[in-house]
This record gives C-alpha cells, sequence and structure tokens, in this order.
C-alpha cells in the first residue's frame, strides 16, 4: 500500500536503512517492525518507487519484497539475513552495518566493496582494542588525580598501547601491576568486587567503541564509526552551506530546508556526545550503576545510531555531484540535481525523538514543505527541473510578496 507523505513519529516506525545495491529504486529501503496486536511483522518502506510521487512509501510484507523487485545474489542474501536480527526492540542500523560488512565481504560482485568491508571489520576490531586501552587509560588518570600520582594522572591511550606492545618482559610485568592497582580503584570507588570491574569491562567497551576513544577531543579522535559518521555529516554541512552561498534561483528554499534538517541532526548527535564523555569522565563510578549505565549506554547508540541512518549513501551522491561541478568553474548543475534527489530520501529525525513531551508535531510541517518544494519543481519521474513549473512557481510568489507589500503599505 502507498502512503502520501506519510511522516513517522519515531525511529522504529522510520525503520532502518537496507542498502539494497542491484535496483536503484531500493537503495533507501527501510526494514521495520510493524506490531498488529499480538503479532510482530517485518515491513519493508520503499519511498518513491519507480519514481512515483515524493513523499509517497510503498509498504510491503518483508518476505514478499523480491515479488516486486528482483534482487541479485548479495541483495538476495541481505535480504533473507534481515530476519535474523530482529530482536526484542526490533531492527537498529548498527545490527544492519554488521550484517551489511558481513554479505558484502562475501556476497559482493565488486572486488573493492568486498575489501573494503574487510578492512571495515579489521578496523572494527582495532577500534575496539584502542576504546579498550582508552578506558584503561581514563581509570588510570582519575586514579592518579585522586592518589596524587602525576605519572597515572597523565596517562593517554597511546602510551598505554605502547606500554602493552613492549618487549621487555618488565614492562608487560609492571603494566600488570599497574592495571591491577586502577581496578582496585574502581572497585573501591564503585563499591563493587574487582572481579566484578573486570568482567563488566569488557561490554561497556563494546558498547562504547562506535563512539571511539574515551575521553577523545574531535582533533585527535580518528575511530568510532558513529563518530565519524557525525563528522561526515557536518563536512556535509559546509559544502551545502557553501553551494547555497551561490544562491541558485530554483534551489535556494530547498537547500535551506536541507541546512534545517542537517543542523537539526548535528545538534541532537551533539547534545548525546557530550552526555556520553560526562558519563565517562567518572569513569570509575560507571561500576556502581552497571545495569543503568548500561542501558543509559544502549539508549544513547541507539539515538545517534538512528539519527545518522540513512545520511551516508546521501552524502555520497552529494560528494560525486560535487566533485563534478568542481571540474567547471562556477558550475552547480551536479550539486543541483543532487539536492534533489538528497531532498527526496532525507532522514528527519521523528517528533517524538526530539521532542518526547511536546504533543505538537513541527516535523510534520517541515515534511510537507519539502515534499511541497520538491514536487513543485521537478518532474516527478526524473531528477531534471521542470523549468516551465519552476517559472510558474516562482511568479506565483512574487505575486504574493507584492500583494503582502501592498497590504502593509495601505
Amino acid at each position: 500500500m502507498a502512503n502520501n507523505i506519510s511522516v513517522a513519529q519515531t525511529f522504529e516506525r522510520r525503520g532502518t536503512t537496507v542498502p539494497f545495491t542491484a535496483n536503484e529504486s531500493l537503495r533507501h529501503t527501510r526494514a521495520r517492525i510493524y506490531k498488529h496486536g499480538n503479532d510482530r511483522i517485518l515491513e519493508a518502506v520503499i519511498p518513491s518507487l519507480g519514481g512515483g510521487r515524493r513523499g509517497e512509501l510503498m509498504v510491503v510484507p518483508w518476505k514478499d519484497l523480491p515479488d516486486f523487485v528482483p534482487l541479485n545474489d548479495r541483495d538476495r542474501q541481505l535480504h533473507d539475513g534481515i530476519p535474523g536480527i530482529v530482536g526484542k526492540n526490533g531492527i537498529d542500523p548498527l545490527q544492519v552495518r554488521e550484517l551489511v560488512n558481513k554479505i558484502n565481504a562475501a556476497h559482493s560482485d565488486d572486488p573493492d566493496i568486498r575489501a573494503k568491508a574487510q578492512a571495515q571489520a579489521k578496523q572494527d576490531s582495532e577500534d575496539k582494542e584502542v576504546v579498550r586501552m582508552s578506558c584503561i587509560a581514563q581509570l588510570m588518570r582519575e586514579c592518579g588525580i585522586e592518589r596524587g600520582d602525576p605519572v597515572m594522572a597523565n596517562a593517554n591511550t597511546k602510551t598505554l598501547v605502547e606500554l602493552m606492545t613492549a618487549e621487555e618482559s618488565k614492562t608487560h610485568f609492571d603494566l600488570e601491576m599497574l592495571i591491577d592497582r586502577v581496578f582496585l580503584f574502581a572497585s573501591q570507588r564503585s563499591g563493587v568486587s574487582v572481579e566484578n570491574v573486570r568482567e563488566w569491562l569488557e561490554p561497556l567497551v563494546g558498547l562504547i567503541t562506535p563512539f571511539g576513544t574515551v575521553k577523545g577531543t574531535q582533533k585527535d579522535r580518528t575511530n568510532g564509526h558513529l563518530f565519524l559518521e557525525h563528522v561526515n555529516l557536518m563536512e556535509f554541512r559546509k559544502s551545502v552551506a557553501a553551494y547555497l552561498a551561490q544562491k541558485p534561483e530554483e534551489y535556494g528554499a530547498t537547500a535551506e530546508i536541507l541546512l534545517q534538517v542537517i543542523d537539526q541532526t548535528i545538534m541532537y548527535v551533539d547534545e548525546r556526545i557530550v552526555t556520553l564523555d560526562s558519563l565517562l569522565g567518572s569513569f570509575a563510578n560507571v561500576f556502581g550503576k552497571q545495569d543503568a549505565n548500561v542501558s543509559y549506554l544502549i539508549k544513547l547508540r541507539r539515538d545517534v545510531a538512528y539519527a545518522l541512518d540513512g545520511w551516508a549513501s546521501l552524502i555520497e551522491r552529494w560528494t560525486e555531484a560535487d566533485a563534478e561541478d568542481c571540474k567547471v568553474a562556477g558550475n552547480v548543475e551536479h550539486r543541483d540535481k543532487a539536492v534533489a534527489y538528497v531532498m527526496n530520501f532525507l532522514p528527519i529525525i521523528p517528533h517524538k525523538e526530539l521532542y518526547p513531551d511536546d504533543g505538537f508535531d513541527t516535523q510534520a510541517s517541515i515534511e510537507r514543505a519539502r515534499v511541497k518544494i520538491v514536487s513543485a519543481m521537478h518532474s516527478w519521474s526524473t531528477e531534471e527541473l521542470d523549468v516551465e513549473l519552476a517559472r510558474r512557481v516562482e511568479k506565483g510568489q512574487k505575486q504574493v510578496e507584492t500583494e503582502d507589500a501592498g497590504r502593509l503599505i495601505s
């Protein structure tokens, strides 16, 4: 069934992007769980299938998706793998990302994509080791500050990794003693046993890894895929702002809405990264309320992952267009088309995620404005600008402005 200008109220209702590759019409498909009484139905949500009206969604049972659009081997493996990762809370982008990397590494026809997926799996493993070291380094700093030990107070992830990889056995021995001392400190600070600290550290590391090293600044933090996706979104914002500064007449209003949604997403993620850094700034205390803090970290991961979900492929499309325009000074043709494309699949943060206590849905107005602008300016079946429509829209806007000005004078 098709829904025109359907505005999801929560991340779960919006769904999680499942990046099929063989068919362009499925590139922005999302998977979501629909609860009907006691039944939980896995659905595929496909925006603008077959070049349909912008804002229109095609919703079909997940199992029936291959009947609508043929899938290649890689996409079929991805389609069949999705039901297996559905949990009690549905599906989240981190689960899909892990599955996609596995599928790409084993089934992609493109050797570059296979190599990239394999490299990403290796990077994720390395990130986890670095985050583990950063957690221990943070405990050392807290211990050193409390006990007046300048060496421990200045501990950092880099020096700790160097110590861990040193060949001298005495260094290893001293480091083990140092870590034992740190765990004892965390135990005493949080009121749990040393065994609990050692046991709980690993799941905490797993939850933190997508955000990168603990207490790492934006300047020196180079790991954690959620953090890096956030950085990419900020760079995308700069590029779109530079494009808007050229004031393309037909696309100015569209780009302004795009910037508004980007800014909203950046602020949403920034707030949660600040909250995370604040929580982990007193890392020894985290072990004292393990269950509550794990639940809190899961919530932070969920929010950030969902907020960034769907942006990567849109940024990729924009980057390609920007590179093409840069070949000719002053050219904006490719970015014009990219703006239309991005607006068609814009991942607006659902209203209830932004304002859980607010019953007024401001997001619906943004979504409807987006659809109205893009529909007014473009053919529904292509990305080409409908020049005649654009002229009529511009003429109508000027007429309204003139009438408003006349009323003010009178």
